[in-house]
């Protein structure tokens, strides 16, 4: 059997300092490197948070835009049809309130609520189908 020579010290007869020095002997040379790269770490991570914020807040938006752009869509689309049961309406049996009513509607119909679209739409649509 060969025995090879090596530069470790020798262990004196007290383990417990001798653990403890060494522990403190690679705590002051990995110590430095942990810490930079915990520091990298954390900084990536706060980044990340920050884009994550701002995804968010950018998806919001767009969200909030869509929608509006949707009531929008559906609210026109509510004139088309009230204005294409209009065209429908066989102006010659229609009652002269009824057409001074037309006449005003054809005004405001841009203004009018949802719910004011919604009656009309009921009316000109039973009186387009009794005729």
């Amino acid at each position: 059997m060969k025995i090879a020579e090596t530069c470790i010290l020798d262990i004196s007869e007290d383990v417990a300092k001798e653990k403890v020095a060494l522990a403190n002997d690679v705590i002051k040379l990995v110590g430095p490197i942990l810490r930079e790269d915990f520091l990298l770490r954390s900084k990536r991570i706060r980044e990340v948070k920050k884009e994550i914020v701002s995804v968010k807040k950018q998806l919001q938006e767009t969200k909030n835009a869509l929608e509006t752009i949707a009531k929008e869509y559906k609210r026109r689309k509510k004139v088309r049809e009230v204005l294409q049961w209009i065209e429908k309406l066989p102006l010659k049996s229609v009652s002269k309130s009824l057409r001074n009513e037309l006449v005003v509607l054809l005004k405001v119909v841009e203004t009018m609520s949802e719910d004011k679209l919604d009656r009309y739409l009921a009316r000109t649509r039973s009186f387009a189908t009794k005729n």
